[in-house]
């Protein structure tokens, strides 16, 4: 028994002798307290308007479920009152198409549309316009901002101003759409009324910082506009635009031209 204490003591001696060196060689740590990083936030696109895609390859429409139109060339498109009910459009890769949504959407999406003529009773949220040429759109929304774009013509109602990036010749008009139901639909979008909004002509042009006025944009005068969509109905509004050629001649922009200053030298003709 007395061999046994003896060995357990040197042991005990050994082993406390081991982790002095060890202290020594590779001296533990200190505790402190670290602030942990936050994981990564999936960056979206709410400052524009629309979710981003996970990765620049993949196409942001790909998750999108609301009514889409793509790849359509010389077509009519119509969605009478109560067909879309507040669901989201998305508009790409259209040519000399005329789409006529005569009742309440969610958000517009636009991408690559040329020659054509866009017409939207109500846009409850808001419309994200690129790469539109040779375009005239009537819409009523809460925003609007239209990037990459050249000769396009904008009869607006807008709770806010409208905001333009990277375009040129883009011709800016109070939305003269008009027939009885129209005051209902932008009650239902909570877009107030036409009468009282001003902001259509409040256009900010991020690429223009100057005290000048921007050459990039034009606020028709009154007496250039064109003559105002007013009808009874909207079966009215529909056979109109049934009757209309393809594709749309659209003379507001030859109209609109007269908005530029010719001795601007940069600034072309529509």
């Amino acid at each position: 028994a007395y061999d046994v204490q003896q060995y357990r003591s040197s042991l005990k001696a050994l082993t406390e002798e081991l982790a002095a060196r060890r202290e020594q060689l590779a001296p533990r740590k200190k505790f402190s307290f670290k602030r942990r990083n936050p994981p990564p936030v999936a960056t979206t696109g709410e400052d524009k308007g629309y979710v981003l895609p996970a990765s620049a390859d993949s196409d942001p429409s790909s998750a999108f479920h609301g009514e889409r139109l793509d790849g359509l060339a010389k077509q009519l498109v119509i969605r009478k009152p109560g067909e879309l009910e507040g669901r989201d459009v998305w508009l790409s890769n259209l040519e000399g198409c005329r789409i006529i949504l005569l009742d309440r959407i969610g958000a517009l999406h636009v991408h690559k549309l040329k020659q054509c003529e866009v017409v939207v009773a109500a846009v409850s949220s808001s419309a994200m316009m690129h790469h539109c040429s040779r375009c005239v759109f009537t819409l009523a929304v809460k925003q609007l901002r239209l990037h990459d774009s050249d000769a396009v013509a904008l009869h607006l109602h807008s709770l806010s101003g409208p905001i333009i990036e990277h375009c040129q010749h883009v011709a800016f008009a109070p939305n003269d759409l008009h027939w009885p139901e129209v005051p209902e639909l932008l009650q239902q979008a909570s877009l107030g009324v036409k009468a009282e909004a001003s902001a259509w002509s409040e256009v900010q042009d991020f690429n223009w910082l100057k005290r000048q006025a921007s050459p990039n944009w034009r606020a028709v005068p009154s007496g250039q506009r064109r003559q105002s969509l007013e009808w009874r109905s909207a079966e009215e509004v529909l056979r109109h635009f049934q009757d209309e050629p393809l594709p749309p001649a659209l003379p507001e922009l030859m109209l609109y031209e007269s908005c530029w200053d010719s001795t601007d030298a940069t600034v072309d003709e529509f």
